[in-house]
C-alpha cells in the first residue's frame, strides 16, 4: 500500500499536469496518423518556435482562437505567423490541423469546415507531413523525402512578420509576397498597411496604405544601401542583407550574423518597420526560483542587451535610426 506521502506526491504531480499551459508531441511534425487540436502545440528541434492555436486579448470579450507559430524561448506571446488570420475559430478542443486523404495540410473547425489549407493541386502521392522547423518554416513535404525540397511553406506566405530566410517579393508561381499590419494589437485581421517590392520591377521597399495608396519609397538597393536611406549601410553590419533578382522571382532575402540573438523584421499596426530582437535564453531559472518570482519573493534582472544591438545605445542618434529606419 502507498504511504500517505506517495499519495501526496501523486496528488502534486496531477495538479501539475492539470496546469501545463500546453501539451508538445514528442517530434517537431504531424503526420496523416495525427493531428493538432487544443492545447496542443510541436516544437522545433531546437525548441525555438513553437506551433499552436492561441488566443489573444481578454476571452471573455472575444472568443477567437488562432493557429500560428511563435517564439517559444520569448516570454511574451510573439506570433510570427499565423494560418486562419482573417478567419479565426471559436473552439479550438474541436477545431484540428492535420493531413487530409489528398496530402493537403487543413486546419478544420468544430464543423469540419476547411478554414484554411495549402490547396496543392499536383501532389503525386498523399504520403506527406508538415514540418517545423528551427527557422521558424513551416513546411509540408513527402514523409519520405529527406531533402530540403518542399511542396509548400509558410515562409512563402508571410503575415505580419519578415523572418531570417523568408523572401520579400515576387514570383510567377507566388505572386507578391508582401507583409500586411495587424488591425490592432489583439486582432490580427489584415491591417491597412503593407510593405512590398515594387510591383514596377525595380529594387525598391513601398510602403502602402490600404493597398492603393504608396506613402514611403525605399530608394533602389545597390547591393549595400537603399538609396533613399544611407544610414542602411549601419544595419548591414548586423544582418546579411541579399537581393535576388531573375526570370522567375525578384526578392529580397536576409540572415543573421549574431546567430546569439532571436530576430526579426515586423510591421507594426502603425504602418512603421521595426526590428525586434531577443537574447537566446541561456539560463533557464529553475521551477523553485519560478514561484518565488511570481510570489514577488526573487527579483529578476532585466536581460543583457544583445551584442550585436550595443552598437545602437552608445548612441542616441543611431537609436533613433535604428526604431525608425530598420530596414
Amino acid at each position: 500500500m502507498a504511504s500517505p506521502k506517495s499519495y501526496s506526491f501523486l496528488h502534486f504531480l496531477f495538479f501539475l499536469c492539470l496546469n501545463i499551459p500546453s501539451i508538445s508531441f514528442a517530434s517537431d511534425h504531424i503526420s496523416f496518423n495525427n493531428s493538432l487540436s487544443g492545447n496542443k502545440t510541436i516544437s522545433s528541434q531546437d525548441g525555438k518556435f513553437e506551433l499552436g492555436f492561441f488566443h489573444l486579448g481578454n476571452k471573455s470579450i472575444s472568443p477567437n482562437y488562432y493557429l500560428g507559430i511563435w517564439y517559444k524561448k520569448v516570454p511574451q506571446l510573439t506570433p510570427v505567423w499565423i494560418a486562419n488570420r482573417n478567419t479565426p475559430i471559436s473552439d479550438p478542443n474541436n477545431s484540428e490541423l492535420r493531413i487530409l486523404p489528398s496530402g493537403n495540410m487543413a486546419l478544420l473547425d468544430h464543423n469540419k469546415t476547411h478554414i484554411w489549407s495549402t490547396k496543392l493541386t499536383s501532389l503525386s502521392s498523399n504520403f506527406t507531413i508538415c514540418t517545423l522547423l528551427d527557422t521558424g518554416n513551416l513546411v509540408l513535404k513527402y514523409s519520405s523525402n529527406q531533402s530540403t525540397t518542399y511542396l509548400w511553406q509558410s515562409i512563402d506566405h508571410p503575415t505580419n512578420t519578415w523572418l531570417p530566410g523568408g523572401k520579400l517579393g515576387r514570383s510567377k508561381a507566388l505572386g507578391q509576397q508582401s507583409l500586411v499590419s495587424w488591425k490592432n494589437s489583439n486582432d490580427p485581421t489584415e491591417g491597412i498597411f503593407s510593405l512590398e517590392l515594387d510591383p514596377n520591377g525595380t529594387s525598391e521597399i513601398l510602403l502602402s496604405w490600404n493597398r492603393s495608396k504608396y506613402y514611403w519609397a525605399s530608394g533602389e538597393y545597390n547591393g549595400q544601401i537603399f538609396s533613399n536611406i544611407p544610414e542602411s549601410l549601419k544595419i548591414s553590419q548586423f544582418y546579411n542583407f541579399k537581393y535576388v533578382s531573375n526570370e522567375n522571382e525578384s526578392y529580397f532575402t536576409y540572415s543573421l550574423k549574431d546567430d546569439s540573438i532571436i530576430s526579426r523584421l515586423v510591421m507594426d499596426i502603425s504602418g512603421q518597420m521595426n526590428i525586434q530582437s531577443w537574447t537566446e535564453e541561456h539560463n533557464r531559472p529553475t521551477m523553485r526560483q519560478a514561484v518565488q518570482i511570481l510570489e514577488g519573493g526573487l527579483e529578476v534582472s532585466l536581460p543583457p542587451i544583445p551584442r550585436s544591438l550595443n552598437a545602437f545605445t552608445e548612441d542616441a542618434a543611431n537609436l533613433k535610426f535604428f526604431e525608425e529606419y530598420s530596414l
